[in-house]
């Protein structure tokens, strides 16, 4: 698992306000890893990397088939709203961004 991704897994079990130490999200990890998944962020961020991993093995994931990847590869042109969306998430100063970007 990437280094990105490992960060913002803890970002998500640390945030209380991503609800993910509590209701649907424990019930279904805690079915599949036991229940106190998110009692170590070292165990939960190794079991969540094993969903991700199960998830993106099981052939539903269509890689670089986004309108993004198009832009990225010169196939599309993004309108206004998709170019601020874009800029909105690459902030550095947001979370998401500083958690996912290099």
């Amino acid at each position: 698992m990437s280094a990105a991704i490992s960060k913002l897994i803890q970002i998500a079990i640390l945030s209380k306000s991503w609800g993910l130490q509590d209701g649907f999200v424990t019930i279904v990890f805690g079915g599949e890893f036991g229940a106190d998944i998110f009692r170590s962020l070292d165990v939960a961020v190794t079991k969540i990397g094993v969903a991700i991993a199960g998830f993106e093995g099981a052939g539903q994931l269509q890689p670089f088939s986004s309108k993004y990847d198009q832009f990225i590869q010169g196939k599309t042109v993004l309108f206004d709203n998709e170019k601020r969306g874009m800029l909105f998430f690459m902030d550095k100063k947001r979370v998401i961004a500083s958690a996912v970007m290099p």
